[in-house]
């Protein structure tokens, strides 16, 4: 209780405040060149993910407006809750795909309290400080489930691709719809692909080159060539959506039919609802917020954490890069009022989007405010510029969606685990395939794989064995702290080593054990049992830990069966050393080599060694 009224005390509101909210820490340096940088980024992106948003929307079985309501208010709440400069938080394809998937009822209402409680769920992870968590999916697991994702979504825009009837929901449907309908495609909208994709690939192959490198020698001309080359690459996908729609205009005005268009889309914003209410399906089922929450399952648990990692993954990458620390709970907070926010707009769950990120920073960004730029370009295009929208030809959304999921593809992932420890495929395989069957199920089949693997790692204890004076006594090192689940085979190790070597004693260094288990000291007991039967001593010796030593102690198993050692790291300091030099050699003014024989209870002793070569020096 003191304790409670001391923390009370001094508890530091200014620091809490500051914490809470990071933007009032970093807006009292802002200035013009600041907001000239946030501007020209929140811009760019702004532009970009218009379109990106509403290809995002069919991607999640919604209408096209709520992707633009997706990406309505997050760049304004991560401005004020976020830390890192650089990351774009809105729709992204993974959380697309993940809404499809786990909002059944494919109504906005339903993606909305999807959104709700992600947040919440994302805010008591920062509350509780849960960023660790994130270490508990291994990168190989996340790597697979991301592949796999990626080609479950090019498979649902080969029907945009080549202006099929809407094809199966599921994966296995889908690639055989595609492939019974492949000799009849539309041919408006399979020119009209190719042609996005070709003009997507250049400017992609364009980017990675270094054409705008900047250099004082150029000329105002090369500057501005350079700077306009920059912007066709950053910007590629809102300018092929540009020119696809005004060929679709074209065709509309000519009274030309053929080209697949994305639908009317309602002009103004979206009026701010609380989104946990009840709601009717278009198959006229009513669900009510019990209902969908029973939809949603695990999903309320694996989702959030998907988000966090690939957002945080995201900060830190671009925080390294540009020298800038990230906090990961803060991170949580920020990204959990993203997702509450939004839900009040009509958008499902969000996060970090690293395609964007990276535009933002070869921008120029300068602090999180560019995301509330961001957001004011889409509060534009939906107050004004909405029925434009409805002229977009669904094969451009394909297209772009198509070329976003080849940057989600990780093929280095698998030849790197191929090449260090071909074990690990095992999880990423299993990630990979079971995603295919559900979204949530590739991602736990995979940790779960990867944490039996680390489990069957255990079941054999690290032993270490060498022979003393004349292979009469032997020694066994534990390298490691064994846990239950090696108990049987160190067992079975240790009195095979009894049966077959001559040696009478049995040396265990407990010097690498900081921790056991009941298991493992229930074993160890009946272990001296079983030497006793053989006549020989086990001596436990070179203890490092007090609270090993304690349990020893407390399970009885120093007496007549076994000879207990035990040294304090005080009683080490302070302990007498019998030093017998054997030999005494300087080959060198620069190299002293030492033999010695330390003997220290019949034991020979580093620490020993290195206490006679201080006296020497």
């Amino acid at each position: 209780m003191q304790k409670l009224r001391e923390r009370v005390k001094n508890f530091d509101v200014k620091a809490f405040f500051h914490w809470l909210f990071p933007i009032t820490v970093w807006i009292r340096d802002y200035d013009l060149s600041k907001l000239r940088g946030d501007v020209i980024s929140g811009t760019t992106v702004g532009i970009m993910i218009m379109p990106q948003s509403i290809a995002f929307a069919s991607l999640s079985g919604l209408p096209p407006e709520y992707g633009l309501y997706s990406a309505l208010t997050p760049g304004i709440v991560y401005a004020i809750f976020g830390t890192s400069k650089d990351v774009s938080v809105g729709p992204t394809l993974t959380m697309s795909l993940f809404t499809n998937r786990i909002n059944r009822s494919l109504h906005p209402t339903g993606a909305s309290i999807l959104a709700f409680l992600i947040g919440v769920v994302l805010v008591l992870m920062g509350i509780f400080r849960l960023g660790s968590v994130a270490n508990f999916m291994p990168r190989h697991v996340l790597s697979g489930f991301i592949s796999a994702a990626a080609l479950t979504i090019f498979s649902t825009q080969l029907s945009g691709l080549f202006g099929y009837a809407k094809a199966p929901s599921n994966f296995v449907g889908r690639i055989v719809h595609f492939f019974t309908h492949v000799y009849k495609p539309n041919v408006y909208d399979l020119v009209m692909s190719i042609c996005c994709l070709i003009y997507l690939i250049f400017f992609m192959w364009l980017s990675k080159k270094e054409v705008t490198k900047e250099s004082k020698s150029k000329s105002l001309a090369k500057k501005v060539a350079d700077k306009s080359i920059w912007f066709l690459c950053v910007a590629r996908s809102a300018l092929v959506c540009i020119l696809a729609t005004a060929v679709a205009y074209t065709f509309y005005i000519n009274d030309l039919e053929g080209l697949t268009l994305a639908g009317e889309l309602p002009q103004g914003l979206p009026s701010p609802k609380f989104p946990l209410q009840s709601f009717t399906a278009a198959n006229n089922k009513t669900y009510t917020v019990p209902d969908a929450m029973s939809e949603f399952g695990a999903s309320l648990i694996i989702l959030p954490t998907i988000q966090f990692i690939q957002s945080i993954s995201i900060a830190k990458a671009f925080g390294k890069i540009y020298n800038y620390n990230v906090d990961s709970t803060q991170e949580l907070f920020a990204l959990g009022m993203a997702n509450i926010v939004g839900s009040f707009f009509g958008g499902w769950p969000v996060c970090g989007s690293f395609s964007r990120s990276a535009v933002n920073a070869m921008s120029g960004t300068r602090t999180p405010l560019r995301g509330a730029v961001t957001c004011m370009v889409i509060f534009f295009g939906c107050a004004f510029i909405t029925p434009i929208f409805q002229y977009i030809p669904k094969a451009a959304l394909s297209a772009m969606i198509v070329m976003a999921v080849i940057t989600m593809l990780d093929i280095q992932t698998p030849k790197s685990i191929w090449k260090t420890n071909k074990i690990d495929l095992i999880p990423y395989l299993v990630a990979f395939l079971g995603t295919f069957y559900k979204l949530e199920a590739g991602v736990l089949a995979g940790a779960l794989a990867s944490l039996i693997l680390m489990v069957s790692r255990e079941l054999s204890p690290n032993l270490s064995i060498t022979h003393e004076n004349n292979d009469d006594t032997v020694t066994i090192c534990f390298e490691s702290t064994p846990s239950y689940p090696c108990v049987e085979t160190l067992k079975e190790s240790i009195l095979n080593l009894v049966k077959q070597d001559p040696a009478t004693i049995i040396n265990v260094d407990m010097f690498s054990v900081h921790h056991l288990d009941f298991s493992v000291i229930a074993t160890l007991k009946s272990l001296l049992l079983e030497i006793k039967k053989a006549e020989k001593t086990i001596i436990f010796t070179n203890f490092a830990n007090k609270k090993v030593h304690k349990s020893f102690i407390a399970a009885e198993l120093c007496g007549d069966v076994g000879v207990l050692k035990h040294k304090t790291k005080k009683e080490i300091e302070d302990e007498e050393f019998q030093l017998e030099v054997v030999d005494v050699e300087f080959e060198n003014t620069h190299q002293i080599d030492i033999d010695v024989e330390v003997v220290t209870n019949g034991k020979h002793s580093e620490d020993a060694s290195q206490a006679l070569l201080n006296r020497k020096n």
